[in-house]
């Protein structure tokens, strides 16, 4: 595969991951008031999309100190639920590097079929924070969400 051919695939993956998020948001009836808020949309959609392959996989809910759907979506001030990476275990890791190469080359799809195959809960849980992070920030240089600035 050429590298034109891996960009549109990457593109095409990052546009139906943001559609996802995007459908979420207009059935939610909210406008997220931050990039942060835009990135927790995104982190649920991209999470019920694995629930869908992957129905054993539960998604991280909201938590107990932070706002529920309804907050969010009178545009009250919000702590995103969603957690950077920095807790993957160093052995996972190239492992979901390898699931985040495979779903930008090949789709979202071919690589949860490989998830679900090896049962990994602690796998499935990185390899969902890491798309959100690349898929996250493709659209941020797409400029389709505002950068979060210090």
């Amino acid at each position: 595969m050429d590298i034109t051919s891996k960009n549109e695939t990457r593109e095409n993956q990052v546009s139906e991951l943001d559609k996802l998020a995007s459908d979420r948001k207009i059935e939610q009836g909210y406008i997220p008031q931050s990039p942060e808020q835009d990135k927790g949309v995104l982190h649920e959609a991209i999470g019920e999309k694995i629930k869908e392959s992957i129905p054993e996989y539960a998604p991280r809910q909201l938590g107990p100190n932070e706002e529920s759907q309804e907050q969010l979506t009178s545009g009250q001030m919000h702590t995103p639920h969603y957690c950077p990476n920095e807790g993957i275990s160093e052995e996972l890791i190239p492992e979901v590097q390898k699931l985040i190469n495979i779903t930008f080359t090949d789709g979202v799809e071919v690589a949860l079929k490989y998830l679900k195959q090896t049962g990994n809960l602690a796998l499935i849980d990185a390899y969902h924070d890491t798309l959100v992070d690349e898929v996250f920030k493709d659209l941020i240089e797409r400029k389709k969400i505002e950068e979060v600035k210090d």
